[in-house]
């Protein structure tokens, strides 16, 4: 079944649809009937987005007993659909999505809690009667009678027991059913194609990135080891200027200090002769002195200038060492990073290829397991009825349809594995090989009705509210005001009566109404 959604501006435009409640919306569900499509036609109905969500847990398989000892598993999808007017996707995944905002109106829920309490009561009677004639598994009302299968009957005396779908071989719904298991073959041998086509490209690139991998390893090395050589001829260039600097350094200022020291000694020797004159030559012995000093001062300058020279020059040689060796350790940690990633790359198209083996495996497997079911298909038995206790365990082989119409050319059969039916505590049946699980509704029943009815609970405390806040308007005269509303409504979403989106929007229209600016 496949679904579209026309707005309220389109379909008002077409005169189909006048809006009834501003806060109401009309959709247009169009519902494509495999009956109707035939003809060329569509399925046209229109529901109201109501007020509040209903959340239910799908799918729910249900009994209905249709005569004395004769009981109807009924999909509870297509109840609520007939209930609530509102076509949902058998998918469970997706059925919720659709669900969308339900009628308030107890009438409608009650009335499906009826019903729903009725096929419980039959489930009751099934779970305690010793005959039982089951007459198909029906998974959408709407599909066509050849789709869904005929009468079935089973012996209770047997523990285990198989059933064959009674389909005559003339019938559409198994033509249909053979035509799909050849596309599905058709799709598991194009696939598998596909698959080998990937699989030998894969093998393919690895062989690739590891030929390029060993080249520019190769490569590397011989640019690695020439760029070595160049950096330690440089460095020992530098480390022999840095020697010849500093020993033409340490020359120069030597033979400075030693000129000067030369000169003091001529300097006392010749001061020592003068100091027999007396008082008359005092002034020049003092002055004589005072340069002394500032030439002693001059050459302790010339040590510490010469001291930064020598440090400064230092540490220029040794950085220009260290950018040297940063180069070569740049340079691996550059090819270290590069064959990182190629192996990165070899390990991902390995894990690739595991996983496509992975999957032929799988898809044979499947289609094993098609052709298994097509032994226990197609099958003409007559129908008998058998006297007994129930088994503890039944089997119940036989496909379970969903009509899934994809294109103006037709319907797509799709065919879930055999349910498994234990009747010895309350019925669980799972779907094998499937995520989607079926319950015969007995214990999950309750958990359904407390649901619908605290849906119901939760829409009432909120009319009250906001009738109690409506009738409240007069006190809502000040600014302060407007925290009291939205501390209100807050504690409506903490309750779980309105969604953080409805407070937002009830804030919008209550604080203008309410409150003073």
């Amino acid at each position: 079944m496949s679904y579209a959604v026309a707005y309220s501006s389109m379909a008002e435009s077409s005169g189909k649809i006048k809006p009834i409640d501003e806060n109401l919306e009309k959709v247009l569900i169009i519902t494509h009937v495999e009956s109707v499509r035939k003809k060329g036609g569509f399925l046209d109905r229109t529901v109201e987005n109501y007020s509040f969500i209903l959340k239910v847990n799908w799918p729910f398989i249900f009994l209905k007993k249709t005569a004395e000892n004769l009981y109807m598993p009924f999909d509870s999808l297509g109840i609520f659909s007939y209930q609530f007017q509102r076509n949902i996707p058998y998918n469970p995944l997706e059925a919720e999505k659709k669900i969308g905002k339900l009628s308030p109106q107890k009438d409608k829920v009650n009335k499906y809690i009826e019903l729903l309490s009725q096929l419980v009561e039959h489930y009751n009677q099934f779970h305690q009667t010793k005959t039982i004639t089951f007459q198909g598994l029906i998974v959408d009302p709407h599909l066509p009678a050849e789709i869904l299968t005929n009468v079935i009957e089973y012996k209770p005396e047997e523990p285990i027991l198989k059933m064959r779908v009674p389909l005559d071989k003339s019938s559409t719904a198994l033509k249909n059913f053979l035509k799909l298991q050849k596309e599905i073959e058709k799709e598991l041998q194009q696939l598998q194609k596909l698959i080998k086509t990937i699989s030998t490209k894969t093998q393919s690139w690895i062989k690739a990135l590891n030929k390029d991998l060993e080249k520019e390893r190769k490569s590397f090395n011989l640019r690695y080891k020439k760029l070595e050589r160049s950096v330690e001829k440089e460095i020992k260039q530098l480390e022999k200027m840095q020697g010849n600097e500093l020993e033409s350094i340490n020359k120069s200022y030597e033979n400075i200090i030693g000129r000067l020291n030369e000169w003091f000694k001529i300097w006392d020797k010749e001061s020592s002769r003068y100091t027999y004159l007396g008082d008359k030559f005092k002034g020049l012995a003092s002055e004589s002195m005072k340069l002394r000093d500032e030439l002693n001062n001059r050459i302790a300058s010339i040590h510490h200038e010469r001291e930064e020279i020598l440090q400064n020059l230092k540490e220029y040689y040794s950085n220009a060492i260290s950018r040297k060796r940063n180069e070569l350790r740049s340079a691996n940690t550059e090819f270290t990073f590069k064959e990182a990633e190629l192996n990165m790359w070899i390990s991902r198209l390995n894990t690739l290829t595991e996983e496509l083996s992975i999957k032929i495996s799988s898809l044979q497997e499947s289609n094993s397991s098609i052709s298994k079911w097509m032994d226990n298909f197609g099958f003409k038995l007559p129908a008998k009825k058998f006297e007994g206790a129930l088994p503890k365990k039944i089997v119940l082989n036989i496909p379970i349809y969903v009509c899934k119409l994809e294109s103006p050319k037709g319907a797509r059969f799709l065919v879930y594995p055999p349910i498994t039916i234990d009747v010895s505590s309350p019925p669980s049946p799972t779907f094998e090989k499937t995520k989607i699980p079926l319950r015969f509704l007995s214990p999950t029943f309750e958990l359904l009705k407390s649901q619908l009815e605290a849906s119901l609970t939760r829409d009432e405390a909120l009319q009250n509210e906001l009738s109690n806040l409506a009738a409240s308007k007069s006190i809502f005269k000040d600014p302060e005001n407007k925290e009291k509303i939205r501390a209100g409504l807050m504690e409506m979403v903490s309750r779980g009566w309105i969604k953080p989106k409805q407070a937002d929007e009830l804030q919008r229209v209550i604080i203008p109404l309410f409150s003073t600016p």
